[in-house]
Parts: structure tokens; sequence; C-alpha cells
């Protein structure tokens, strides 16, 4: 009977270790998936002030804004203030 209990009390223990883990796993996956999201709204922004102050962007321009992280999306968009061309905020198209 002892072990019968033992064994129940033992697998209750895994289990809400189990569901702690979970628990922050998914805690994780919502910090992943928010500054993604918030990633991908900085880029829309920028190329949204990018094309209004400069007009239609090129690929170049578009594929290199989408590839950027976060920081350097921010000191892009600063530099839109003052900029006086594309090549000012992002620099040069690379050679193809």
């Amino acid at each position: 009977m002892e072990d019968t209990i033992t064994e129940k009390v033992n697998g209750i223990k895994d289990i809400f270790e189990e569901y702690e883990m979970a628990e922050a796993a998914y805690a994780n996956w919502g910090d992943m998936y928010k500054n993604e999201g918030r990633q991908e709204g900085q880029a829309e922004l920028l190329v949204r002030l990018l094309s209004r102050r400069f007009g239609p962007l090129p690929k170049w321009a578009e594929t290199r804004v989408g590839k950027a992280k976060s920081a350097q999306l921010e000191k892009w968009a600063d530099a839109v203030l003052d900029a006086s061309s594309l090549a000012e905020v992002l620099g040069k198209p690379d050679p193809s």
C-alpha cells in the first residue's frame, strides 16, 4: 500500500515538473513571437517612411530592411529624418 501511495505522489510530482517546464516554454515562445511581431512592425513602418521620403524603394532596399535586426531598424528610422538620400540611410546597394 505504501508503495502505491509513493508511486502516486511521485507521479504527481512528475506532472507538476512537466507542467512547470511547459509553462516556461510557453512564456519563452510568447516573448519570442512578440519580439518578432515588433520587429516586423518596425520594418513595415521604416519601409513606409523611406517610400514617402525617397519614392518607391528598389528591391535591394526592401530586402535590406527585411533582414535587419531591431536595433538597426531603429538607427535607420532616426536617420530618415535628416538624410537627403536613401543611400544615406541604408548605405549603398550591394554590387551584383
